[in-house]
């Protein structure tokens, strides 16, 4: 059984859901410029759809936004700049891809939808690990082999069928397939809600299911993911937790950074292939299916194509759940004293 880093039930769902979302936004602000690379590296795989398009003049449209003109088309009197003056945007590795958007489109470009990674993660994360939590403590009462790996997989599908629409937003807004990227959040969500409904099939409120356009392959790459990623953490955790019943914070620090680090960058990289078909089925012009995406995707650029976006999507999960965990820990332990020592809490 895992080593548990706080006391077993003294946190209710909502204080650890507080504790996880507090841990949700360090993350996503550190993580989010290699979230942008890998889409754009995924999106590009895919020669006719709008976001393979857009991102050819990304580097234009965001330089006009930014104030750096110099370099950009200036639409008024008709200049359009040629597509091969731009960078292209198979960046060679995510080191490549972030200097190439910080040089030709500004470092702020780096954490263009970083609100709106924001609106997915924070309600996710609150909801997951809390989730997770009770799920492992029950199975593991009920003397359940690989409790880890069970939660983690039930947990994960039930939190994908509240977030998928969000998602589906944050990954259209990311790839350029709504609205220019000058214009507001609000009206690229509204552009994108036309687009899905007139993508949908059916009639009326029917066509609204395009808001979980993706969800069976959402479900097949975050399913896998979060299992393997908990049944590696929780063993490689309790290896790194010292055996002796005083554990320092700063070893139940470095132990949740650690294990968090290395069991969510092995299970990205192992399940890159189905994180490249889910971006192609949210910015495909037309429904595809996620084994349809990965013959079409295999046959274009071979198995290479399929781990397209695998370094900084590795470096992208690894760094957010080394951040997730040890905050995510931190932040359950200070509650944890707030509720021990109220009078410590009070300032």
């Amino acid at each position: 059984m895992a080593k548990q880093c706080d006391l077993p039930g003294q946190l209710d769902l909502w204080e650890k859901g507080m504790a996880a979302g507090s841990a949700a936004v360090i993350s996503t602000l550190v993580a989010n410029p290699l979230e942008l690379v890998k889409t754009r590296m995924q999106a590009a795989l895919h020669p006719t759809s709008a976001a393979s398009t857009s991102l050819r003049f990304t580097a234009l449209t965001l330089s006009t936004t930014s104030g750096r003109t110099a370099n950009a088309w200036r639409m008024g009197s008709g200049l359009v700049a040629s597509s091969s003056t731009l960078p292209s945007p198979a960046y060679r590795s995510a080191l490549d891809g972030l200097l190439r958007i910080a040089r030709h489109e500004g470092p702020g470009v780096l954490w263009r939808g970083t609100d709106l990674s924001l609106l997915v993660a924070v309600p996710m994360v609150a909801m997951y690990f809390p989730l997770y939590d009770s799920l492992l403590q029950r199975f593991q009462a009920a003397d359940i082999g690989a409790s880890p790996f069970l939660a983690g997989a039930v947990a994960r599908t039930a939190i994908a069928l509240v977030i998928q629409p969000l998602e589906l937003f944050r990954v259209r807004v990311q790839t350029g397939t709504s609205t220019p990227p000058n214009a507001s959040y609000f009206k690229q969500l509204a552009q994108i809600f036309r687009q899905i409904h007139s993508e949908g099939q059916g009639k009326g409120i029917m066509k609204v299911r395009g808001l979980w356009r993706g969800m069976g392959v959402t479900l097949a790459k975050d399913v896998p993911f979060a299992a393997g990623y908990w049944a590696l953490m929780e063993p490689l955790r309790a290896r790194l937790l010292p055996e002796e019943n005083s554990v320092l914070r700063s070893q139940v620090f470095l132990a949740n950074a650690s294990a968090g680090f290395a069991a969510a960058a092995v299970s990205a990289c192992v399940t890159t292939p189905l994180d490249v078909a889910k971006t192609h089925v949210q910015t495909a012009p037309n429904p595809v299916g996620m084994v349809q995406s990965l013959r079409e995707i295999s046959a274009r650029g071979g198995v290479r194509a399929l781990f397209t976006g695998a370094g900084p999507r590795s470096m992208r999960a690894g760094c957010a759940y080394a951040i997730l965990m040890s905050s995510y820990e931190a932040f359950k332990s200070m509650e944890l004293r707030a509720h021990l020592h109220p009078q410590q809490a009070q300032f």
